[in-house]
């Protein structure tokens, strides 16, 4: 009775493997050391991978297989590269690895009428169409003279400029039309406040927020002194320091006449910092420019 029950169980097991070496293509040997990590009873769902603790699931079975060799490593074996640390699952890429980093068995490709070369045949292509205009299929506009290399670049220019081939995407709060909907997406955002990612400061009792992913750092060193890449002046006896390089620099000319291109007034000894102060001048002394016509006579 033992013997026969023993006989089930090993059987029971055998096609546990059988199932799960047929479900991920990995040899049988390789499951037994492995079987701790599966699920019990994976088979009764093939579209749910197997392993414990992941809820990966498709419905395609190949994407069963896909994922746990990309995932999991299962099934995968691993080629290491004699000269450095770089590991491979297949050998051309470890032979593309080899030319690429140890320069072993390249195939350069030269061009002929510069130093360019490069391992890819298609890059060549591409240098010689791009650089030489040899082999260039060009695409021609049927509304005008425009050519070009891309045929990508002749349909933005058909729908830029001649309104041929564009879905346009309107808005439906307003008037507004896109051709490209990235367009429509940026115009609900800052415009409707939808879709929006906001990004908040992280400062007790501060409500500032932003749609702007880089002005919260802005505002941190603005408001919050803090991550604040401080400009010091530099000049003896002087403590100025700005959160910005501009106003450093404008700094240096008003205070130190650092760096200042002078704007000199062609009737008199007066010259100013900025071409503002210029036309000010010119307009209060010397009735000159666009002030003058607001003086009273």
């Amino acid at each position: 009775m033992r013997l026969a029950y023993i006989s089930e169980l090993l059987q029971v097991i055998h096609d546990f493997f059988s199932t799960l070496s047929e479900l991920t293509l990995v040899p049988i040997d390789q499951i037994q050391k492995m079987s701790n990590e599966f699920k019990p009873e994976f088979w009764q769902n093939p579209l749910e991978c197997p392993i414990k603790g992941c809820a990966y699931q498709t419905k395609r079975k190949a994407e069963i297989n896909r994922h746990l060799r990309d995932v999991h490593e299962l099934g995968v074996e691993w080629i290491k590269c004699e000269f450095c640390d770089n590991t491979a699952t297949r050998k051309d890429l470890l032979k593309a690895h080899l030319a690429r980093h140890h320069y072993i068995n390249v195939i350069w490709y030269e061009c002929a009428h510069c130093d360019y070369k490069t391992q890819s045949k298609s890059s060549l292509t591409q240098h010689l169409a791009s650089i030489h205009n040899i082999n260039v299929k060009c695409h021609y506009c049927d509304y005008c003279d425009f050519k070009t290399k891309h045929k990508r670049s002749l349909r933005r220019y058909l729908a830029d400029k001649h309104e041929i081939g564009v879905t346009c995407h309107s808005c439906p709060y307003c008037g507004y039309e896109a051709k490209p909907h990235v367009h429509l997406t940026q115009h609900l955002a800052h415009k409707h406040n939808i879709g929006v990612k906001w990004y908040y400061c992280n400062q007790p009792d501060c409500g500032f927020r932003t749609k702007k992913k880089s002005s919260p750092t802005r505002h941190l060193a603005e408001k919050h002194d803090i991550g604040v890449p401080w400009y010091s002046c530099g000049q003896p006896g002087c403590d100025y320091r700005a959160k910005r390089k501009s106003h450093l620099t404008q700094h240096l000319a008003d205070k130190h006449d650092i760096g200042v291109t002078w704007h000199p007034c062609p009737y008199c000894e007066y010259q100013a910092k900025q071409r503002g102060n210029l036309k000010r001048h010119l307009s209060a002394k010397h009735d000159i420019g666009f002030f003058s016509t607001y003086k009273t006579t």
